[in-house]
Order: C-alpha cells, then sequence, then structure tokens
C-alpha cells in the first residue's frame, strides 16, 4: 500500500453519503474546526450546520463526481445501496468509478466504513462490502478500511428494526443463526474512528472496528426489549427461514424487503475481531447497553429511573 501524502494544515473533506453515519462524522470533524467539509448526497440535509457545506450531486454520473470531488483532500466513502435488489454488483462497481476519479483529481487518502466479517462463505452484504473496499483502493489511493459489524446509534437502520420488533410484538422471534457472534461499536466510537482515521497520522489498509462487547446477534433485540421495559418471552425458530423472516421484518419495521433480506443473511456468521493487531486502537470504547440507551431513546434504560 502506498503511504499516504501528507495533509495541508486544512484539509478539503469530503463525506460521500448524508446517511445517519455521514451526517454524524460530518458534526465530529465540524467540531474540530481545522477542516473544510463537503458533505455530498443525492438529497443532502437542508440544515448540515454552518460549518458544512451540503452539495447535492448523483455520484452516478462522472460529472458529478469531478465537480464533487475538485480540490479535495480527504474523501471519506459512505454510499452504500442496500435498499436496491442490485446492491451487491452496483456498490462495487460505483465505488471503483469513484475511486479512479479520486486518483484523477489529486485526492490523498480515501477512507471507507466496511463490513466486519470472515471473506471465506462471507453473506452477500459482507461480501458486497469487502468488493468495495477493494475497489475502493484498486487506483492506488492510500485508503483506509475500518470495518464495523453493526453500529449503534439513532437513526441506524438495526435500531429501527429492534425497536419495531421489540414494541410490536408479544413474543421475541429469534431467528436461526442468531447466536452467531457479533462486535457492535457505538455511533460515537465509531464516528471517532472515521474522523481520526481522515485527519491522523495515515495508517491504511484493513482494520476491525469494534467495541468491547462480545454478544450473540440475538441479544441486539432481547437487550433492547430489556431496554426498552419489554420483558418478552423468546421463541426461537429452528431453521432458517430468510425468505420468510426477511417478509415478516418488511411487514413490521421500517425496512425495505431487500434490506431486511440482506440483515437476515448475515445473522448466522460471526463479525467479531479476529486478529487483535488490526483492531483499530481507541482510549475506551462505549459499551453495548450504553449505545442502545443512547439510541432508543431517553429513559430507555430502567435503571434510569431507579
Amino acid at each position: 500500500m502506498t503511504p499516504s501524502a501528507e495533509l495541508p494544515a486544512r484539509p478539503r473533506v469530503l463525506i460521500a453519503g448524508a446517511g445517519f453515519i455521514g451526517r454524524a462524522v460530518a458534526e465530529d470533524l465540524a467540531a474540530r474546526d481545522r477542516v473544510e467539509l463537503r458533505l455530498v448526497s443525492r438529497r443532502p440535509p437542508a440544515r448540515a450546520g454552518a460549518a458544512i457545506a451540503a452539495v447535492a450531486a448523483d455520484l452516478n454520473r462522472r460529472a458529478d463526481r469531478l465537480r464533487a470531488l475538485e480540490g479535495v483532500d480527504v474523501a471519506l466513502w459512505l454510499v452504500h445501496s442496500l435498499d436496491r435488489p442490485d446492491y451487491a454488483d452496483r456498490d462495487p462497481a460505483l465505488a471503483a468509478a469513484f475511486a479512479r476519479d479520486a486518483a484523477a483529481a489529486g485526492v490523498k487518502r480515501i477512507v471507507y466504513l466496511g463490513a466486519l466479517g470472515p471473506d471465506d462463505e462471507a453473506a452477500p452484504h459482507t461480501a458486497s462490502r469487502h468488493a468495495t473496499g477493494r475497489a475502493l483502493a484498486s487506483a492506488g489511493v492510500p485508503t483506509v478500511e475500518l470495518r464495523a459489524s453493526v453500529v449503534i446509534g439513532r437513526g441506524s437502520a438495526v435500531i429501527e428494526m429492534v425497536r419495531a420488533l421489540a414494541l410490536r410484538l408479544p413474543v421475541l422471534i429469534v431467528p436461526a443463526g442468531a447466536q452467531a457472534l457479533t462486535q457492535p461499536v457505538a455511533l460515537g466510537d465509531a464516528t471517532a474512528a472515521l474522523a481520526e482515521a481522515a485527519l491522523g497520522p495515515a495508517r491504511p489498509g484493513i482494520w476491525a472496528l469494534a467495541g468491547d462487547d462480545v454478544v450473540p446477534w440475538s441479544a441486539l433485540l432481547t437487550l433492547s426489549a430489556d431496554l426498552l421495559g419489554r420483558a418478552l418471552p423468546q421463541l426461537r425458530m429452528p431453521f432458517a427461514t430468510p425468505r420468510l423472516s426477511s417478509l415478516t421484518l418488511a411487514a413490521l419495521t421500517p425496512l425495505s424487503r431487500t434490506m431486511s433480506e440482506a440483515l437476515v443473511r448475515g445473522l448466522g456468521r460471526p463479525a467479531i475481531v479476529t486478529d487483535p493487531r488490526r483492531r483499530w486502537p481507541a482510549p475506551a470504547w462505549i459499551s453495548l447497553r450504553e449505545a442502545l440507551a443512547a439510541a432508543l431513546g431517553p429513559g430507555s434504560d430502567p435503571k434510569d429511573s431507579q
């Protein structure tokens, strides 16, 4: 991997993707007061903040990509199309085109938030995220790929899913495979890591971004129900039913069927740190319970009222 060129004292940072993580990392970077920020999305937020330039662009169009990349030093790639049936091919192809244009524009560093999980026998969603990371690094721009299993923060697809299930179901249905282990990371820790990867000493390569709690996927649902004050009995499915489970999620939660199926198919695969040497460092990690309580809203933790 080619070492990153030194960044200017006040680098220009492009954030591609204005989802809940894109907006959060933009706020983190803006608070550091030493960057010029450009938040690019097809539909950027109307109020991005005084220190953040919100730019409307269709990154599928090369003219829009070149316009967005003009003068940029660091690009954060937070784009995905998980709500589309063709995401597995579409995302890596778009990332490759973006990387070529970033190299041509003189971008010095690309930072990418990918998916934590094994390369062999990866779920389709994880395999696509890994392919996207390879595509971003393919044009020669030094690339920092942070792989996370699930980011716990208000507005995330996973949080909206578990909230809806915990509040609407009389019993918690735990799909087969949900006992595979995951190692979530809190939104605040994820944004801090992305900001550090963008502005700090460059450490190109693949890094695991994960908190200290190693739990089965089902714990996200059971702990969320507990925090919401719903002690529900569990019904464990004896066999894997991705199609049925995804249809159920789509009916009961705000998620699309395509996104639901991608999440369900990832349940049976572990998403944990396997090489501690490649774990992104942090002074301390926010606990899973703290992260879920903050994501689910004030008063979610019963301990608050004791």
